[in-house]
């Protein structure tokens, strides 16, 4: 469970970004990249949501890393700017159902331990 709360916040961290970062979006998305999705680890996310994560991945690594750009850069500025839409709209689709698996955890967990009649 930590695993999936700690995805859960660079998930967020992810959304501010494309929500709040300077520049248009294929620079949003990369910094979002950059300080969020890259450190969300796969194996936390419930099995349902996997497939949209690695939608996600393989379209912000589609293209060779390259030195002066990084992992994401070319991938992400070769987007149509639909699919750069899509994209972000996947992070945002990630974050929100991550972020109910995890508040309906929490309250299955603090219901199993709140004591009748208190």
């Amino acid at each position: 469970m930590a695993d999936l709360i700690y995805a859960n916040g660079k998930l967020w961290t992810a959304v501010g970004i494309l929500a709040t970062h300077p520049g248009r979006l294929p620079e949003r998305l990369i910094q979002a990249c950059h300080d969020g999705l890259v450190f969300v680890p796969e194996p936390a996310l419930p099995s349902h949501l996997t497939p949209v994560y690695r939608r996600v991945w393989e379209r912000v690594t589609s293209r060779k890393e390259s030195q002066q750009e990084g992992a994401f850069a070319p991938s992400i500025r070769s987007l149509s700017e639909e699919d750069a839409v899509a994209v972000a709209n996947d992070i945002v689709e990630l974050a929100y159902r991550v972020g109910e698996v995890v508040k309906d955890d929490i309250g299955r967990r603090s219901r199993r331990y709140t004591q009748p009649g208190t």
